[in-house]
């Protein structure tokens, strides 16, 4: 049996969909950027919801803008990792986009609180476990930057 690609696509297009997010993890001087967000009891990276039809790199750079202020420029912003997190206590199971970017001094200085931001911090990446609530997604995460060795995709 064959199908027409009308019949492909209306196939296709009614899978069930999977929840993703999208994040950059901003480094300047080996630190790295976390923020709280005014609705989350830990910190996090820059990031957010990707929305539909909306590539991870793009909702990376566009949460960054919306939370700290900061124009990313797509080439200097690299792929860092991909982990999908299992469904955990009543969050359904997500896929989750890292991505990374070196900075400068004049573009760290111009990071300013957006609103829904309460605050941000620089911190070292053996800080980030603990700051972002112990979460195993920014263990992970933390992990890497620790050792300097990413992994390209990790289930948790």
């Amino acid at each position: 049996m064959h199908y027409t690609v009308d019949e492909s696509r209306e196939w296709y297009n009614n899978l069930p969909g999977k929840r993703s997010s999208a994040g950059v993890i901003v480094r300047f001087d080996d630190k790295i950027l976390m923020v709280k967000d005014d609705y989350k009891p830990a910190m996090t990276f820059p990031g957010g919801a990707i929305d539909l039809d909306e590539a991870p790199k793009h909702a990376a750079i566009r949460e960054t803008l919306e939370e700290v202020g900061l124009t990313l420029d797509p080439q200097l912003v690299s792929f860092f990792t991909a982990l999908y997190v299992t469904e955990r206590m009543g969050f359904k199971d997500c896929y989750h986009f890292f991505f990374i970017i070196d900075i400068d001094e004049t573009t760290a200085a111009s990071i300013v609180t957006e609103e829904g931001i309460e605050y941000y911090k620089w911190v070292d990446p053996d800080e980030i476990g603990e700051l972002a609530g112990q979460r195993p997604l920014y263990q992970r995460v933390g992990e890497m930057l620790m050792t300097k060795i990413p992994l390209p995709y990790l289930e948790l």
